[in-house]
């Protein structure tokens, strides 16, 4: 027998150690702030499946009002993150958990749900393929520490010189523009006797 049953405040504690198997490495106690946070909000919900009595799976969702990649409205049903037990897998929980939660956002009056996962996760770009969702784009990010003294980076540009070195300087643009007028040779002027077209 099959059943999922939308989590109340009194489920933190199941829905957590079922997440800290998808998020590992955070604390059980922060994970699960997280986790009551996204049960009690309006704008969220975390859904429990259950097969025989056991839990055997979890997700979470929300609304994002932000801009999200690939949709074109607002807001947008949000798959946060799901997990199946791998006993449990291969059974149709996590499709039926995605189901629940794009009907959770339905009601909310979405036309659009949308996920992510890391490049290299080919297993979850499987799955999410295998549940109906297209890829709408891949992203690479970048990180990089900043200098805590400034002046210990002398070859560091200055926000000035950044923004001359990446679009140029209209300054230098202008001075570049006037010294090449300089340089040009005056055009022939007409001769004496040439009279010039009466102005009105």
């Amino acid at each position: 027998m099959f059943s999922i049953k939308k989590a109340v405040p009194e489920d933190a504690d199941l829905a957590t150690g079922i997440f800290m198997m998808l998020w590992q490495g955070h604390p059980f106690s922060e994970l699960k702030q997280d986790i009551l946070k996204a049960i009690s909000a309006r704008g969220s919900a975390v859904f429990i499946a259950y097969t025989d009595g056991s839990p055997s799976g979890a997700a979470q969702c929300s609304l994002r009002h932000d801009y999200v990649e690939g949709a074109s409205s607002s807001p947008v049903g949000y798959l946060e993150g799901i997990y199946v037990l791998p006993q449990y897998r291969r059974a149709k929980v996590a499709t039926r958990l995605v189901h629940c939660c794009e009907s959770w956002a339905k009601a909310r009056e979405c036309s659009e749900f949308a996920s992510d996962c890391a490049l290299d996760n080919t297993l979850s770009q499987q799955f999410h393929a295998g549940v109906g969702f297209a890829e709408a784009s891949r992203l690479v990010c970048f990180v990089k520490p900043l200098a805590e003294d400034p002046q210990s980076a002398p070859d560091q540009l200055t926000f000035d010189n950044e923004m001359e070195f990446f679009f140029g300087s209209h300054s230098s643009a202008v001075h570049q523009s006037e010294t090449k007028e300089e340089s040009v040779e005056p055009k022939e002027q007409p001769a004496p006797e040439q009279e010039k077209p009466s102005q009105e």
